[in-house]
This record gives structure tokens, sequence and C-alpha cells, in this order.
């Protein structure tokens, strides 16, 4: 008993027998170049797919250097908020106080007169801006410029948050300055 497949490879061998040998060469080479493009197809696919995978890899390292910078990241400004809220909890700076000494240490007129105000942050209500305007009777521009740098370059928590310069009017020369510096301090 034969099967289909078996007849089939009979008619097709004794169909090829029956052409010309020069038509048999140029059928072998066809089936021969025929081969060989399955071949490169297949070798191509698992070469590409091979590629994909060293392709997706890649995105993977890559995806995993960013992440351990962006975690360096996040730990250096979480430990960063972490010190600004422990500044923040001992906090007890006094801006006139504060301020008189620095006047004192640079040989400046102390204030005159200090306005104070409080208020909690609209973004976070349980830190509290603490706000001091002063009052100086007049000075020279340097002595204006020393007491800028003091201010900024303590290690005080503190900022110049407005500051107002004029000529004096009274006593002939000099500057009349109204400072407001302003602390930050968490609300029990």
């Amino acid at each position: 008993m034969t099967t289909g497949t078996e007849t089939f490879i009979e008619r097709l061998r004794a169909w090829f027998d029956e052409r010309e040998p020069r038509e048999q060469r140029l059928l072998k080479a066809a089936g021969v170049t025929f081969l060989l493009m399955i071949s490169v197809l297949l070798a191509n696919t698992v070469f590409s797919g091979s590629q994909g995978r060293t392709d997706r890899i890649e995105a993977q390292r890559a995806a995993l250097a960013l992440l351990a910078e962006r975690h360096q990241d996040y730990r250096r400004q979480t430990d960063e908020r972490r010190r600004f809220d422990e500044r923040l909890e001992r906090n007890t700076l006094r801006l006139s106080t504060f301020l008189e000494g620095q006047a004192t240490q640079l040989g400046i007129p102390r204030p005159t007169d200090f306005r104070d105000h409080q208020q909690p942050l609209a973004s976070d209500p349980s830190i509290l801006a603490v706000e001091t305007t002063a009052t100086f009777p007049p000075m020279t521009l340097q002595n204006l410029l020393d007491l800028a740098e003091a201010i900024t370059t303590s290690d005080q928590l503190v900022h110049i948050h407005n500051l107002r310069v004029q000529p004096a009017r009274r006593q002939g020369s000099g500057l009349e300055v109204e400072i407001t510096l302003m602390t930050y301090r968490r609300t029990p």
C-alpha cells in the first residue's frame, strides 16, 4: 500500500527524469538556491530575535543604571530634607536679637525699630514663617554691604526677604535702611 506522499514523490521523480539534462541542472540549481534562501531567512530570523533580546537587555541595563542614579538623587534629597526638617525643629532664632548682634559685631548702629510678623506657610501649615522688619539709623554703603554679607553667610536659618534703601533725609549723609529678615520654624 502506498501513501499519497510516496505517490507524489514518484510522480515528481518521473516528471524530473523526463526533463533534459540541462533543465535538470537548472531545476537542481533553483532548488539549491531556494534552500539557501530559506536557510538565510531562518538564520536572519534567529539573529534578529537574538538581536532583539540583546537590545532589550541593553535597554534594561540602561533603565537600571538610570534607576540607580535616580535612587542616589532621591537618597540625597531625602537626606537634605531630613536635615532641613531637623533645622526647622531646632530653630529658635529671634531675628531681632540676631540682627542686633550682627550690627554690634560690625560696629554699625543698632536698629531703632522692629516690626514682627508670623504666618503659617500656605504650602505646609506646620511650618511658621517668622518675619522681622528693622529700621536702621543712617549708615554707609559699606556698612550695608558688610551687614548683608554677615546675614547671608551666617549659619543660621535666615535670609533677607526685603531690603529698602534710600538716601538719609536726616543727619546729612548716609543711607536709611529698612531690612526684612525671615526665618522658618516648625510649629509645635
